[in-house]
């Protein structure tokens, strides 16, 4: 048996309760200190202590529907922000220091808001980008507010799930996921799609991330409707190895991190209401399901704090475990 997918602890948690419905989307981000973000179906986003579990502030309010997605990005004077994506069709963006919004909603996608996603060129300029029902993808600098070029055309359905990444060469690379039943590769400094199709799974695909491989090369990770998991290497846009198979329900959410011993792992959550971790090196499951959720987990995150590994995984509320190694 491989010991190391079996020696993680992560009976250390706790229960984060304030949202009044479903909680969409988590992130960590940096604002003084380590920070969580949620959104929900409330319409609105809280920040959270992780340290503690308490909240930071009042909720953060503007959404006229649900808030679907949330991510932590930076202006190109390094400052941190907040980006919220929402059913109401647009983006907005936050000081996470003061949970005041920056500048006037986002808007021109004519579909709800189902991801965002930040990433820096090669040049350090920040970009944010945005998934939409409408099946297209538009792209803002999160400095100005203004969108960058024209949208991102090529899904045949609705864009689920976005992530930015490193290319084989060094550069950056936005990843997509699709109702479409398909992964899609894209340079967001010309719009331009890299490659064809990514079209092995079979059902929708509602999650993308990027990690590294044993040789710190770049890796995809895409979890679809139809249960699995699938590797991707982004570079020849070729599946690499088996599906990674377990859950009994879709696969909702991904989340790469790294431990304390700088051991890489991902993260999957499911509508089967539990938590897996995975060694993506030996593609093996780590240790049993984490359970605990009454509902779908919607979303999974990895952080830190005091060199403690923390994960968050939300569903009607957020469960934060501190991640041990035995």
């Amino acid at each position: 048996m491989n010991t190391h997918s079996t020696a993680i602890d992560s009976s250390n948690h706790r229960v984060l309760s304030g949202h009044t419905g479903m909680v969409n989307s988590v992130a960590f981000g940096a604002c003084g200190g380590s920070v969580l973000a949620s959104g929900s179906d409330d319409r609105t986003l809280r920040l959270w202590d992780p340290a503690t579990g308490q909240p930071i502030g009042d909720p953060l309010t503007g959404h006229t529907a649900a808030v679907n997605s949330v991510a932590f990005g930076t202006t190109t004077e390094r400052e941190s922000l907040l980006a919220s994506g929402s059913h109401d069709r647009t983006l907005r963006l936050w000081d996470p220091a003061t949970g005041q919004p920056i500048c006037a909603p986002l808007t021109g996608h004519t579909g709800p808001v189902w991801s965002v996603a930040f990433g820096v060129d090669a040049d350090g300029r920040p970009i944010l980008a945005g998934g939409s029902g409408d099946k297209t993808i538009r792209l803002w600098d999160p400095t100005t507010g203004q969108q960058i070029g024209k949208p991102l055309t090529g899904h045949t359905d609705a864009v689920t799930a976005l992530a930015f990444g490193t290319g084989a060469d060094g550069r950056l690379v936005l990843a997509s996921g699709s109702d479409d039943k398909s992964v899609r590769l894209w340079d967001p400094t010309t719009g331009q799609r890299i490659g064809a199709r990514l079209t092995v799974h079979t059902g929708p695909v509602w999650s993308v991330a990027f990690g590294v491989d044993a040789d710190g090369a770049p890796i995809l990770a895409s979890g679809s409707a139809e249960r699995t998991m699938r590797f991707w290497d982004p570079a020849t846009g070729q599946p690499t190895g088996a599906p990674l198979t377990g859950h009994t329900g879709s696969v909702w959410s991904l989340a790469f991190g790294v431990d304390t011993r700088g051991r890489p792992l991902l993260a999957s959550g499911s509508n089967d209401k539990t938590v897996q971790l995975w060694d993506p090196v030996t593609r093996q499951p780590i240790g049993a399901p984490l359970t605990g959720h009454a509902a779908t987990v919607w979303s999974v995150a990895f952080g830190s704090v005091d060199g403690d590994l923390l994960l968050a995984d939300s569903s009607v509320d957020i469960h934060i475990r501190t991640l041990t190694r035995r």
